[in-house]
């Protein structure tokens, strides 16, 4: 019998990415299917996740074996000024779908994505078990989440990634076009991450997914460097000059950047670190 999959939220980046390594790996034994909202693509399905009876309807009529959920807002400066936002798109569908899933008959289990923002980004190197301590609206929306999974009767997973770099859009797009085009790139110098190909980041789920690694929370990303040394490095792997990427100081203090956010790989999931080629297969998707 064929394993269902449903990715909710798979018209942004990490979404398309997924869906699309997901289909490849699973092949004739999976049926996979994602959803949107406002950015539609070819067979897709649509799902306002803030109408409970419709997500109803879905999970009714899918029956997912396999629930990714990727959906929500992850708008962090717009979540500050308004945390009802945050709410209404990313604990409130939660708690409707796990109200879901207890009436349903189906034994639907969840890979929730989580953050390192559940983390203060004070000292870095944070392990699954690390005390969290968010300092932003979306962190704190993301420790809600993690903890009522836990909580709950439904099998799940809440895997803790950092900064997915897609060459299809988004911030790596737009990195790799200042580079190629020969101009100069301020990045930050004192605010440290952990950069984390998409590529790499689909392993993981296909490794959650492979060997039922259900509850609590894992730690999957790549290793800790500031923005200026990723920007650096992606420049030399273009073969471009990396002079062409300056430093710049992020006002850590009072902005929505933290000091270091890095995250150290859960073991069930080291093998899968990603690597110099990891990234270079991401450079290959750039447009």
């Amino acid at each position: 019998m064929k394993i269902k999959i449903a990715i909710i939220g798979a018209s942004g980046l990490v979404g398309k990415s997924l869906l699309k390594d997901l289909l490849l790996y699973f092949g004739v034994d999976a049926q996979v299917v994602g959803t949107y909202h406002n950015n539609s693509y070819p067979n897709g399905l649509y799902l306002d996740i803030t109408n409970k009876s419709k997500m109803r309807v879905f999970i009714d009529n899918f029956r997912p074996d396999i629930l990714v959920w990727l959906a929500g807002s992850k708008n962090i400066k717009e979540l500050e000024s308004d945390p009802s936002i945050s709410h209404l798109l990313n604990e409130k569908p939660i708690i409707n779908m796990l109200d879901i899933l207890k009436d349903s008959l189906t034994q639907t289990k969840i890979i929730y994505i989580s953050s390192d923002y559940v983390f203060d980004g004070n000292r870095g190197m944070y392990t699954f078990d690390d005390v969290r301590s968010p300092r932003t609206i979306y962190g704190k929306s993301k420790v809600f989440v993690e903890d009522m999974l836990r909580d709950s009767a439904v099998k799940s997973v809440s895997l803790r990634t950092s900064a997915i770099m897609s060459a299809r859009g988004g911030f790596f797009s737009w990195l790799l076009q200042k580079i190629r085009d020969g101009e100069c790139v301020d990045l930050y110098s004192n605010s440290i991450f952990s950069p984390t190909p998409s590529v790499s980041f689909n392993r993981a789920v296909v490794r959650i997914i492979q060997e039922s690694l259900w509850g609590g929370e894992l730690n999957f990303a790549g290793n800790a460097m500031t923005r200026y040394e990723f920007g650096r490095k992606v420049a030399e792997m273009l073969g471009k000059d990396p002079s062409q990427i300056t430093p710049l100081i992020a006002d850590i203090e009072n902005g929505t950047f933290h000091s270091d956010l890095s995250l150290i790989t859960s073991d069930e999931l080291s093998d899968l670190m990603p690597s110099n080629e990891d990234l270079i297969k991401e450079l290959g998707k750039y447009d």
